[in-house]
């Protein structure tokens, strides 16, 4: 089977089976060295905000650390993009390193401000419900809502960011694998086109994370035997998980045509859907308008 042709769910999470047989060595090893250079950088970033207290130019040294984290996603996604294009038909396949010290953490920015933005939206969703239901306290004929409802304010709070944040997850989850497909495109571009290959797919991708992370609450048992349990897990499901997403990417439609065409071209395709969108808003806001002249006339 050559790729793309896995569409169904099941059929991405067998087809991944296959695709790491013969590589199973190299990518624990690289989903361990990933992990660990993701971690350090991580911690290195938490540490970095601990001492913004005392001084302020801490919070330097946490963005560029946590800036960093989107070269190593980078390397990660185009090494894993290799992984799962190896198969019997494509033997000369297989996992490559691809560096992109300055477009990879360019894109993480990116990705991490849309995904801030509808995050903030989200909050601005639960902020209107809970002031929706300030007003009913108020004018409730038989006395106050119950406490659970009066206190809802934080909760809606939460879950709406929550919700901003799930939507902003799935919008441009394939940011990172169209820029290992395509190194020659700018971060900008491949958010956006990443973000339009994902229309129509993101029920599909969301049941393909649910599905992926099931395993992990499995071994959250706290105590040694469930600690190695997840770290045999980790070791295994890693580089398993990362060839399954790999794998959706490549049977998103469209995508191999998307792949082949010029950068420049790439770039006409990016200006259209930009055009297409801010039309088709003008449009929707014109509609009433013409539909209201129309029924006049008639």
């Amino acid at each position: 089977m050559t790729e793309g042709t896995h569409t169904t769910t099941f059929g991405i999470l067998l087809a991944a089976w296959a695709r790491l047989r013969g590589q199973w060595m190299i990518a624990v090893a690289a989903a361990v060295v990933f992990q660990a250079i993701s971690t350090a950088l991580l911690l290195g970033a938490a540490f970095s905000l601990a001492q913004m207290m005392r001084n302020p130019l801490w919070l330097l040294g946490a963005l560029l650390l946590f800036s960093l984290q989107g070269a190593v996603s980078a390397s990660a996604a185009g090494f894993f993009l290799g992984c799962a294009r190896r198969s019997p038909e494509a033997p000369d396949g297989g996992p490559r390193i691809l560096l992109q010290p300055i477009t990879g953490p360019v894109t993480l920015v990116l990705l991490t401000l849309r995904l801030l933005g509808w995050m903030a939206l989200g909050a601005t969703c639960g902020l209107v419900v809970a002031a929706l239901w300030f007003v009913v306290d108020l004018i409730w004929p038989h006395g106050h809502l119950p406490d659970a409802v009066e206190s809802s304010g934080p909760v809606l709070l939460a879950l709406g960011a929550a919700g901003g944040a799930i939507w902003g997850s799935l919008r441009y989850s394939q940011a990172f694998w169209l820029r290992a497909e395509r190194p020659d495109l700018r971060p900008s571009d491949a958010v956006s086109l990443g973000s339009e290959m994902m229309n129509g797919h993101r029920l599909r991708y969301l049941k393909l994370a649910v599905l992926l992370a099931l395993p992990w609450g499995g071994v959250a048992a706290p105590s040694w035997l469930g600690w190695a349990a997840w770290a045999a897990l980790a070791l295994f499901w890693a580089p398993y998980d990362a060839v399954c997403t790999a794998l959706f990417y490549l049977s998103l439609p469209g995508r191999e045509a998307l792949a082949l065409l010029p950068r420049a071209e790439m770039r006409e395709v990016v200006a259209r859907i930009a055009a297409s969108r801010s039309d088709g808003a003008s449009g929707a806001a014109a509609r009433p308008t013409e539909s209201g002249g129309s029924s006049g006339r008639d």
